[in-house]
């Protein structure tokens, strides 16, 4: 079925702007903040669920936190680090929200994976978390490393690959929420497709 001219998508953005998250400190700010831990604990309640790709699921945080900051040691070039890490967020329509949990109790979270396998099979270790507003509303955090797990080089997402991500992304959730035909196949953990750039995703998802 195709998209209907009411369907509104939900809004990505990533919130690594200039000079953010540059010291050491700032993965153990975010981690714990997305799992909602130490000075985030009194909300853990908000915390739907979490997982993550390139990251031991089994540790606690502090786990989590070591093994993210030693893929960066195969980070080898001299000069200035720069961005240790890019937070990305997908909010989730009111709609969208509602929709999924109508449908089952695992589609909000089947999406946020289908997100987070995207964006490790481009090479990146990330961490996600699902959380609920007070006022009802639902977004997924992305803890993305900026050093590849493949190639030890940075990452460099600029706002065409945001762009790209969105589109992706609203994609997967509409899939979840039965509005296109079966894409199951495109998005297996072992052989997610690469894109770079808009007509790649269109013959993607054609």
């Amino acid at each position: 079925m195709g998209r209907r001219d009411d369907y509104k998508e939900g809004l990505f953005i990533n919130r690594a702007g200039k000079g953010r998250y540059q010291k050491p400190g700032d993965i153990k700010q975010v981690i714990r903040y997305v799992l909602r831990e130490r000075s985030d604990e009194g909300r853990r309640s908000e915390l739907i669920s979490w997982g993550a790709f390139g990251l031991p699921e089994w540790e606690s945080a502090e786990g989590i936190i070591k093994a993210f900051s030693d893929v960066q040691s195969c980070y080898r070039r001299k000069d200035r680090f720069g961005r240790r890490l890019d937070h990305e967020i997908y909010n989730f329509t009111p709609s969208e929200a509602e929709t999924l949990r109508c449908k089952s109790p695992l589609a909000l979270e089947k999406a946020a994976r289908k997100m987070a396998g995207i964006i490790y099979n481009e090479g990146y270790c990330v961490i996600y978390g699902i959380h609920q507003e007070d006022e009802g509303g639902v977004h997924v955090h992305f803890v993305v490393n900026t050093v590849s797990w493949r190639t030890g080089r940075k990452r460099h997402e600029n706002m065409e690959r945001t762009r790209f991500h969105g589109q992706l992304f609203a994609r997967i959730v509409r899939h979840e929420m039965r509005r296109l035909p079966d894409l199951d196949e495109l998005f297996s953990r072992e052989d997610i497709p690469v894109a770079r750039t808009a007509e790649e995703l269109e013959a993607l998802l054609s």
